[in-house]
């Protein structure tokens, strides 16, 4: 939760007790260098795409289209959602 009014409200915090979710309030302004999925999980997402892109443009000579990514999409969740990765984040 960074701060939005319509993160912290009556619905949100029940949804969450109710289903075992715990909320983190980050300080506003910050989140982009706080939320740890983004930099333990996404940050390799980022990574993981861009090896895919490379092989693309280096041994396929053609367009990275939406298929192609679909195609490589579970590659690369192999690669980044590792049980280390998870943990670290």
């Amino acid at each position: 939760m960074d701060g939005y009014g319509s993160h912290n409200t009556f619905k949100v915090i029940t949804y969450a007790k109710k289903h075992n979710i715990h909320l983190y309030a980050l300080p506003p302004y910050t989140t982009h260098f706080l939320q740890p999925l983004d930099v333990g999980c996404f940050q390799p997402l980022k990574y993981h795409h861009g090896q895919a892109l490379d092989a693309s443009a280096r041994y396929t000579r053609k367009e990275f289209t939406r298929t192609e990514f679909l195609a490589a999409l579970a590659q690369i969740r192999r690669s980044m959602f590792t049980q280390r990765t998870i943990i670290g984040a």
